[in-house]
């Protein structure tokens, strides 16, 4: 695997371990585009936070995320809060949660909330449902099925979801630094690298349109043809 990036993760070193990368198998990290529409070659990527949400086909009932957004109402100045997405890399689910406190400035007299810590990948999750009564406990890095369709839905092998109490499922565009999101403490650099390269691998053998286009040579288009290249056709003896 071949990475084309406008920033450094974590496990980019282990390219080089592996002699600079597979170029047959390139991973443009850095934007996933909408599968439905094709960027312009001379048009520049969005710089915001941009996101997709998926057709319904793809369901967020086998992903549990927790709601932790909250509504203005509720907000009170010093409470802390707690906001939730997950990540996906190569079909293998993190949690991710992101602190805020309720703030309240001079001239403005309602209740908003400022970032504390920001996303990060936490080790597991906890879940309870009122009827029939139940807890159980989730944990990061587990395989999800669906998680997989979606990566091959959107040829990407990472990427970071919202997910809706309406079933709906949104993908945000920009490629998250892993490093950044504290995956390093959960997951050794050679292994994430290890699992893309792999899973681009598998994607690239079963999507022959996903293979790089590389036009061919006079020679090779004549070999095509069942010629012998060392003999002019023309000109046989």
């Amino acid at each position: 695997m071949k990475i084309r990036s406008r920033f450094k993760d974590y496990y980019d070193y282990v390219e080089h371990v592996y002699g600079g990368g597979d170029p047959k198998i390139p991973y443009n990290r850095d934007f996933i585009q909408d599968p439905t529409f094709v960027l312009p070659a001379n048009e520049a990527l969005p710089e915001g936070d941009t996101y997709l949400v998926l057709p319904s086909t793809f369901k967020a009932d086998t992903l549990n995320i927790p709601n932790g957004n909250v509504r203005d109402r509720w907000l009170k100045v010093g409470e802390v809060y707690e906001g939730y997405r997950g990540l996906s890399v190569a079909g293998k689910m993190y949690f991710l949660r992101q602190d805020y406190i309720g703030y309240q400035g001079d001239s403005n007299p309602t209740v908003v909330t400022k970032v504390t810590k920001p996303w990060y990948v936490v080790e597991s999750m906890k879940f309870s449902t009122r009827w029939p009564p139940q807890e159980w406990t989730e944990y990061s890095g587990t395989l999800k099925e669906e998680l997989v369709k979606i990566h091959q839905y959107l040829k990407a092998p990472v990427f970071v979801f919202d997910t809706y109490s309406d079933g709906k499922i949104a993908v945000w565009q920009r490629v998250p630094g892993l490093g950044a999101l504290g995956l390093p403490a959960l997951v050794p650099a050679e292994q994430v690298y290890q699992e893309l390269a792999m899973f681009m691998g598998k994607m690239y053998t079963e999507n022959p349109d996903m293979q790089p286009q590389h036009p061919r040579t006079d020679i090779e288009k004549v070999e095509a043809h069942g010629f012998d290249k060392k003999q002019s056709f023309r000109h046989r003896k």
